[in-house]
């Protein structure tokens, strides 16, 4: 997904039915800038996009408290609208991802994203959705909060599929854990493709293997190639769009877990009941976060391998 092009496409929906010249006198500019922005001839900053989003009536503060999995607690006096408000999201989306990984997966020099990060400087939008992407790897799900992406040309046909995604790992929780054994190099090293191969590695039957397999093909995430399936879309999914689906995939893999603890099976699991004052359990919810987030950033730095699952639960046992 390229941020320049989504941004010229957004700009266009934005204006509407208004004429180029209509949306710049609204947006409160002499020139017609609208022009510009959507012939690609010239990119405003984050911040001022936003702000002209907001004047044609775009909940700018909804959208970006819906992105976050729990908002944090600076981001109800953020505001996407001023420079600083995009600092503070970049920021903490962040999640310690390295400057040069950043630099090269968006295309700019180290010097820029830094500058970027620490408020030196200003991104214009298209820079703006390539970090978000670059770091969240979620840039659908932005773009969600703000506009309906299927309006996009250049995002409807990954968004239709993302949509598809959502439904098929939602009816077969384990499909997402097949399609992360098919992007493996051992699954790649196969001869062919080995019907039950999967399910061994991950601790499933064989029928429930070619039930994911069959529903991930009709979803068109994977494709046969030649001798074995290949993965032609691997979205991220945020289940929060459907809080009821959102809290079935909890379970599932909170049950996962449970049949591999009382299998004895591998993994590292731990837990600690405790009294804490609440100021604490506030930070402590802050680390749980966190370390969600620094899980993510080094996951989407990371060459596949292995295929893993991380479940963490933290619930306060007192009813108040």
């Amino acid at each position: 997904m390229d941020g320049k092009t989504i941004a010229r496409e957004w700009v266009r929906v934005l204006r509407g039915q208004r004429s180029q010249l209509a949306l710049s006198r609204r947006l409160g500019y002499r020139t017609n800038v609208v022009h510009t922005w959507e012939a690609g001839r010239r990119w405003c900053r984050a911040s001022e996009f936003f702000r002209c989003a907001h004047v044609v009536g775009v909940d700018v503060q909804g959208g970006l408290e819906a992105f976050f999995t729990s908002p944090p607690r600076w981001l109800e006096a953020g505001d996407l609208r001023t420079d600083d408000g995009v600092t503070r999201v970049l920021q903490e989306l962040h999640g310690g991802i390295m400057v040069n990984t950043l630099a090269e997966r968006c295309g700019v020099s180290r010097h820029a994203v830094s500058r970027w990060l620490r408020g030196a400087a200003q991104p214009r939008i298209h820079e703006f959705l390539d970090l978000v992407h670059a770091m969240t790897d979620r840039l659908l799900d932005f773009l969600e909060g703000f506009v309906d992406p299927g309006l996009l040309p250049s995002v409807a046909p990954p968004w239709r599929s993302y949509e598809l995604a959502r439904q098929v790992l939602v009816l077969e929780p384990w499909s997402h854990a097949v399609l992360v054994v098919l992007s493996l190099p051992s699954y790649r090293a196969l001869p062919t493709h080995a019907p039950g191969w999967i399910a061994g590695q991950i601790g499933i039957p064989a029928d429930v293997e070619a039930r994911c397999v069959e529903q991930l093909a009709a979803a068109g995430l994977i494709r046969w190639q030649a001798d074995r399936y290949e993965i032609v879309a691997e979205p991220t999914l945020d289940s929060r769009k459907t809080p009821d689906a959102g809290k079935r995939l909890q379970a599932h893999w909170a049950r996962a877990a449970l049949e591999r603890i009382e299998s004895g099976g591998q993994g590292r699991f731990s837990f600690n009941v405790f009294a804490v004052s609440r100021a604490d359990l506030v930070r402590i919810e802050a680390l749980h976060l966190e370390y969600f987030r620094a899980v993510r950033s080094i996951v989407a730095a990371s060459e596949p391998e292995v295929a893993a699952a991380v479940n963490v639960q933290l619930m306060p046992l007192s009813s108040r």
